[in-house]
């Protein structure tokens, strides 16, 4: 079962276990990205920020819809964390629909991204990627630093 859905484009660090493992127990964290699950040395680093009990799996894209089937139907408790919303997308378009709300991190500024809110920049085809799966009925709940409390994709949305 999942507990939490995540986009942080730091993936795992030691600030958010803090913040979040207290509040959505875990067993194990999954990323689905293909460069990372090629890399020992990353995967070796994220490890290392999380406590003991808590085990990290990461896989590539061609694999993670039948991995994320698993883990849904497990008793076990994961969060499911990517680097951005076209992660999702993409997660998407292979067979995988998140249901309940994913939490959004702060982005960080790059080069072509637009502020969105203080602390949240994203590129043009983020914010298409965040429009079209808003579409698909997905839910955004996005806490930058400077937030107290989460807002929805749609409250920013309806800014534009």
């Amino acid at each position: 079962m999942f507990s939490l859905f995540r986009i942080d484009d730091r993936l795992v660090h030691g600030q958010t276990m803090i913040k979040l493992l207290p509040n959505y127990p875990c067993d194990g964290i999954i990323i689905i990205n293909d460069e990372i699950a090629e890399n020992a040395q990353m995967k070796s680093i994220y490890q290392s920020v999380l406590p003991g009990n808590v085990k990290l799996h990461v896989f590539k894209f061609e694999n993670a819809v039948k991995k994320l089937n698993e883990a849904k139907i497990s008793k076990k408790r994961y969060y499911l964390i990517n680097k951005g919303v076209m992660d999702y997308e993409k997660l998407l378009k292979l067979g995988f629909k998140v249901t309940e709300p994913i939490t959004v991190s702060c982005c960080n500024k790059k080069e072509g991204s637009v502020a969105v809110n203080n602390g949240f920049y994203l590129l043009p085809e983020e914010i298409d990627a965040y429009n079209r799966l808003d579409e698909q009925g997905y839910q955004f709940e996005i806490m930058t630093m400077m937030s107290k409390w989460p807002v929805s994709w749609k409250s920013f949305k309806n800014k534009k």
